[in-house]
């Protein structure tokens, strides 16, 4: 499982391990000005409020998006293994890259001044992710990380902790507490969350708590 820890008056996000056409690339795009992420087609945003955002990013095989930038910092969780490439505006394409599933990511946005860019999908089938948004940008504190059974941290920033989490079949996680929101991201088995009222059953899955 993996997770991620905002810090306080931030988020905690925890990720769980437990033959159409294809839309191409139209000439000229590189002219096209950058767009805000939550524009850009492929960025699907799921949920909004006024602390987070969850984005549904999904990337058919061989597309590209669009130029587009952020604003706020993320992390990012693998849905499904990928083979990718970034390319910041008027730059080259980074080298490729190839990422399993669970693989935890993100950037450091607000206020940093990082180029647009776009991505693209190499691999032969669906590049998903799920991003999770800090929509605060100024002022992170950090509370500490959480100890507890089965959680290490992956990732730790000035926005969020990253926890990944693994629960072997059957298994029950130590109850703990957190100060901050939640996000829980589930990418492989099935999970009941708090007392059993939600449960986690596909990957991609999310709650927030």
């Amino acid at each position: 499982m993996l997770g991620a820890h905002m810090p306080r008056h931030s988020l905690l996000l925890a990720a769980l391990l437990a033959a159409g056409a294809v839309a191409r690339l139209h000439a000229g795009q590189e002219s096209t000005p950058p767009i805000p992420v939550d524009q850009e087609p492929r960025h699907r945003i799921v949920y909004r409020d006024a602390r987070l955002r969850i984005i549904d990013l999904q990337v058919q095989p061989g597309d590209t998006s669009l130029f587009h930038t952020h604003a706020y910092d993320n992390v990012t969780i693998r849905i499904v293994s990928t083979d990718s490439q970034t390319q910041d505006l008027g730059k080259d394409w980074d080298p490729r890259t190839v990422r399993p599933a669970g693989a935890i990511g993100g950037a450091d946005y607000a206020g940093t001044g990082l180029p647009a860019h776009r991505v693209r999908n190499l691999n032969t089938s669906l590049w998903r992710q799920i991003v999770v948004e800090n929509v605060k940008t100024s002022g992170w504190t950090s509370g500490p990380p959480v100890a507890a059974l089965a959680m290490t941290v992956e990732r730790d920033t000035r926005s969020f902790l990253a926890y990944r989490v693994r629960l072997a079949p059957g298994a029950r996680g130590v109850a703990h507490t957190h100060d901050v929101p939640v996000v829980t991201v589930l990418v492989k088995g099935q999970v009941g969350l708090g007392a059993g009222e939600t449960h986690l059953t596909r990957p991609g899955d999310w709650a927030i708590g």
